[in-house]
């Protein structure tokens, strides 16, 4: 992406384009982003205001997309919409740490927002449930694979969130962030 110095008086749109292809990503990926723009203060200090986070399914190219009801799934597979569930709850866990990442980096105090990080950590625990069971229903080794690594990640992000809420410490939430989005 570029960058470009833009007259802070004006509205701008503003356009991007990232081509995956330079980045070696591949079909089946998940490709988190966000935004950012920075600004001089009345003091020339520099400002800077991020977007949320923001995910991209890289599919292949011929795979064709139809709005109609979804094919039964097969024994063993969890259904599409559950499977759709997940991951979106995943996205929000995400999603709430990133912003908990952002605030607190930005001068939001700790002690503000350690609340926050217990139902972001509340969050991931229900998460972390509903991913046990959709494992104990599946019979198809990829997707058992695929799930128990989901898991492990979810359950590796809940130490580090319980400690950010407790210790009142940032920190841990970066590490937590790590966790989620591998997990995702």
């Amino acid at each position: 992406l570029s960058t470009k110095r833009l007259d802070g008086v004006k509205k701008h749109d503003v356009k991007a384009q990232l081509n995956l292809e330079t980045e070696s990503v591949e079909p089946r990926q998940l490709v988190s982003y966000y935004f950012w723009a920075e600004d001089k203060g009345p003091k020339g200090e520099v400002r800077r205001a991020m977007s949320d986070m923001f995910f991209a399914d890289v599919r292949y190219f011929e795979d064709i997309f139809r709005e109609k009801e979804a094919p039964p799934s097969e024994a063993g597979e969890p259904k599409k919409g559950e499977a759709d569930k997940l991951v979106e709850l995943q996205k929000q866990v995400v999603n709430a740490t990133w912003r908990l990442v952002r605030d607190t980096n930005a001068g939001k105090e700790m002690e503000k927002v350690a609340p926050d990080v217990d139902v972001v950590k509340q969050s991931e625990q229900m998460a972390l449930e509903q991913v046990k069971e959709a494992m104990e229903k599946a019979e198809d080794a990829e997707i058992k694979t695929s799930l128990t690594e989901a898991w492990k990640a979810m359950r590796d992000a809940i130490d580090p969130l319980t400690q950010a809420a407790e210790e009142k410490k940032r920190g841990p939430l970066n590490q937590a962030l790590v966790f989620e989005q591998s997990a995702l």
